[in-house]
């Protein structure tokens, strides 16, 4: 099977109901870099096989794509089984890289569903202590943020996941816009022995509820 044109209309068939894990490249045609790796990932679906589905989502055809999986530097390549994210990493790193992301998403356990909290339960557990993360981009997080949260960018959460290592073993309440990033976020990080917890509705949802943000 060729390198496969995701868009939001076949999204649905060809990534979450893949009957094999699914590395997405998201690419537009002004990024240097994102052409180099073209040939690349040809390459690597034409050797995988049936054991990995390869696909490209161009952000400027597909920017409700772009904003649901957080992208703010391109290339991104994001390991997918089904709904969950199981590898991720930013920037083209040579065909040895692509090959060590490609074998992850393949060899990583699907993560079982990701818990959700509302926002409500959100101030319950700040109250007592428990961390949030928020994985909106800069200038989301720049007209507020959940009191205490953690600041990390979903594109930056797979190189500084170490950053949260005090936290393993915890309650991890994991944050964005409206739900979406966070869940992504909290797959993610559930492979990696965390206990996340994804929030829904986002901030969106705690603002309408009168709760404080921090600056």
């Amino acid at each position: 099977m060729a390198v496969l044109k995701i868009t939001t209309e076949n999204f649905q068939s060809m990534v979450l109901e893949s009957p094999v894990p699914v590395l997405l490249d998201f690419w537009a045609e002004w990024c240097r870099p994102c052409r180099s790796i073209g040939p690349v990932l040809e390459a690597l679906e034409a050797k995988r096989g049936d054991s990995l589905r390869v696909g490209k989502v161009n952000i400027d055809e597909e920017p409700a794509l772009a904003q649901a999986f957080g992208v703010q530097s391109i290339p991104l390549l994001v390991g997918m089984k089904g709904d969950a994210v199981v590898a991720h990493d930013v920037g083209w790193k040579g065909a040895a890289a692509l090959e060590a992301l490609a074998d992850r998403t393949i060899e990583t356990p699907r993560p079982a569903s990701v818990r959700e909290a509302s926002v409500i339960e959100l101030r319950s557990a700040l109250e007592a202590g428990q961390p949030v993360l928020d994985v909106r981009n800069p200038d989301e997080t720049a007209g507020g943020h959940v009191p205490g949260a953690i600041l990390i960018p979903l594109p930056e959460l797979q190189a500084r996941v170490g950053e949260l290592a005090s936290y393993a073993g915890k309650d991890l309440y994991v944050i964005c816009k409206s739900g979406g990033r966070s869940a992504q976020a909290a797959a993610f990080l559930n492979t990696q022995g965390h206990q996340a917890i994804n929030v829904a509705g986002g901030t969106l949802a705690w603002q309408a509820q009168g709760f404080p943000v921090g600056v």
